[in-house]
């Protein structure tokens, strides 16, 4: 298996969000390849949220498709997933 690294670009989150100022490294995942690593980053991440949603109190399971959409590879928050920084700065105007 091979390490990927999972960059997201420009994204702007609004209300009051300034947007993001240069790419993001969010993890670096061992996987047979970078959709696979993106699936596991995504599901780690997923389960992380439910688990602190049910310790505070406030899931709410309607949030669920909301957080990573499998076809375009992107995250409803931040947008679409890169293999790389370069690929992700080419999304900043």
């Amino acid at each position: 298996m091979k390490e990927y690294e999972i960059w997201v670009g420009y994204y702007h989150l609004g209300q009051g969000d300034h947007g993001s100022r240069e790419p993001q490294l969010l993890a670096k995942v061992k996987a047979v390849n970078f959709k696979t690593a993106c699936y596991k980053y995504e599901l780690e991440s997923s389960l992380k949220r439910i688990v602190e949603g049910e310790l505070r109190g406030n899931l709410n399971n309607q949030d669920y498709e909301w957080w990573y959409n499998p076809r375009s590879n992107s995250n409803s928050w931040t947008g679409k997933y890169y293999t790389s920084k370069e690929e992700a700065l080419k999304t900043f105007k």
